[in-house]
């Protein structure tokens, strides 16, 4: 592939990257995260190598704010939360939706989830925040997801140890949360040589005595 044809390819992302920002977001998690799969299924070039496709937390990292937060909340509804709302609205103090997820007839548990669009490490104080938010929320939860397409660092992760109702999904955990229901994605075999086997033959020589294989 010549640079101006990679170039092409690149300017056609960045137009859909756009498309998806100038959205405006619907009444429903499901419409509003069904487009942003439809667009990143059907809007893939043509002629673009797979080694040239973005990698799916890049995807994500593209998407709006506020696409992304549709997208978390259709997600969270691939692992059984129902009752999933967006909230939409700033004087939640960072709490981006609400969920229930039913655990058994009786028991059903109730989360506040964040979503952050990072490529870097979220702020631990953004964390600390988070919880505070919890802890003074008219709604009471059993749960708080923090959701992000960058990382945490140690500091948020012991936080996180010492507080059974924070659940922190960094970029790797979020992609393999996708990976695992096929959200979005398309599963591909892919074949790998096994330089053992291939060995024997890298040095064999013509031997006339030797006829069986």
């Amino acid at each position: 592939m010549t640079e101006p044809e990679a170039h092409d390819i690149f300017l056609k992302w960045v137009k859909v990257f756009q498309e998806v920002r100038e959205e405006k977001p619907t009444n429903t998690v499901d419409s509003e995260a069904d487009k942003i799969i439809q667009l990143q299924e059907e809007s893939e070039p043509e002629n673009s190598k797979s080694n040239l496709k973005p990698t799916l937390i890049e995807v994500l990292q593209n998407l709006s704010p506020t696409g992304f937060e549709y997208l978390c909340g259709r997600l969270l509804r691939e692992y059984d939360f129902e009752n999933i709302e967006i909230t939409q609205r700033s004087h939640d103090g960072g709490i981006d939706g609400y969920a229930t997820l039913k655990l058994n007839p009786f028991v059903n548990l109730s989360v506040f989830f964040q979503c952050k669009k990072y490529q870097g490490t979220v702020p631990t104080e953004k964390v600390q925040a988070f919880i505070g938010v919890m802890e003074t929320n008219k709604r009471s939860v059993e749960k708080g997801l923090i959701i992000t397409t960058g990382s945490f660092a140690k500091a948020a992760l012991d936080i996180e140890k010492n507080n059974i109702k924070l659940e922190l999904i960094d970029g790797d955990k979020l992609v393999e949360m996708f990976e695992k229901v096929e959200l979005g994605v398309t599963p591909k075999t892919i074949y790998e040589p096994n330089m053992t086997f291939f060995e024997q033959y890298r040095e064999k020589k013509n031997d006339p005595l030797t006829k069986n294989i």
